[in-house]
């Protein structure tokens, strides 16, 4: 913070050179305020040689590329099995593409449910150095004391900087593959994580934040999908209730260049199938069909049912479990009650 005071004589003014470095990071305000004596006496009601001032601020930029890092983020492979480890490299480069030591926090969820919220990977260099509003507030007591006026309710404005509009708590649930939050890259800005992606069919985005001793942040992400050849996904009620009967089963996606002929079979402890456990269905090359059986909700237990699905095709098979609520039959019920008295109150 710099305060200059200089005396004029004409329209314009050369302040020279501001020497501006990371001090000033992101940016700076330069305000001038411009102070005007009394040039003659009032004249009744009116005043127009009264002492005057007139404020203006400008705001200069101050590049922070210097700061900018470029994450880098990189598995091994682009496509893995449920269940397989994963290896993934992660390098900081600074802005001339060099390689920095630093920390990154990194992190696996899937996009399924990032795109459901819309959430985007934020960049911590906007944050730190992003434009940032003008903090200091200037006043001038000339605003009081050179009109006569009528001081029944003072109304001036402050002047000065505000908050920033874009400050707002972010809120954020998703299921992660993996979470490391403090990961130390070496002196050319490599590091590597392995981990074992879940067993659910779907893309994970792989997002790394990072920073470095010198004040330096970034941020990047790639994406990485979880998928093979055959792949069920279940087709059953969210729930269901006692003395239910019911069509549900699977979708049975052939993901190869070929077609084929795949073999389902369902089974479950808690409900019982009616019909064969077993169906065979015809697949085209990159075909999806759905596979149903019946079932009958006989009991109703402690634990919710759970229903199992296999399917081969050749050399490719698929498996998996979940669990199906039984809920009782519920009867809404009304009820009245009438009452009357004879004779008087004692």
């Amino acid at each position: 913070f710099e305060v200059q005071r200089l005396e004029v004589d004409t329209r314009s003014i050369d302040v020279g050179m501001l020497d501006l470095d990371e001090r000033h990071l992101p940016n700076a305000f330069v305000s001038v305020v411009l102070l005007h004596g009394r040039s003659a006496k009032p004249q009744g009601e009116l005043d127009p040689g009264a002492p005057q001032f007139r404020m203006g601020i400008a705001e200069i930029r101050v590049d922070a590329e210097s700061r900018h890092l470029t994450v880098e983020v990189e598995p091994q492979n682009r496509e893995v099995r449920p269940g397989d480890e994963v290896t993934v490299d992660i390098r900081l480069r600074d802005h001339e593409g060099r390689g920095v030591a630093g920390e990154v926090a990194f992190s696996a969820a899937d996009a399924g449910v990032l795109n459901l919220i819309g959430y985007q990977l934020p960049d911590p260099f906007d944050a730190f150095y992003g434009p940032r509003p003008l903090g200091v507030k200037t006043s001038v007591s000339l605003a009081e004391l050179v009109r006569q006026r009528n001081y029944g309710q003072k109304e001036e404005d402050l002047g000065g900087g505000g908050g920033d509009p874009d400050d707002r708590m972010r809120r954020d649930f998703r299921p992660l593959a993996h979470w490391a939050p403090a990961i130390r890259t070496n002196g050319s800005g490599r590091a590597r994580v392995t981990f074992r992606v879940p067993e659910s069919l779907t893309t994970f985005r792989l997002m790394a934040s990072a920073l470095t001793p010198e004040h330096a942040f970034g941020a990047g992400s790639t994406d990485l999908v979880v998928t093979q050849p055959l792949v069920l996904q279940p087709a059953l009620p969210r729930f269901s209730r006692l003395g239910d009967r019911f069509e549900a089963g699977v979708l049975v996606s052939n993901r190869t260049d070929q077609a084929g002929t795949a073999t389902v079979s369902a089974e479950a402890d808690g409900l019982r199938l009616d019909g064969p456990t077993e169906k065979n269905v015809e697949l085209a090359a990159g075909e999806t069909r759905e596979v149903r059986f019946n079932w009958q909700v006989e009991t109703i237990g402690s634990t919710p049912p759970e229903v199992r699905f296999t399917t081969t095709m050749g050399r490719e098979e698929d498996a998996f479990a979940t669990v199906l609520p039984v809920a009782l039959p519920t009867v809404r019920t009304a009820t009245a009650t009438f009452s009357s008295t004879d004779g008087r109150a004692r």
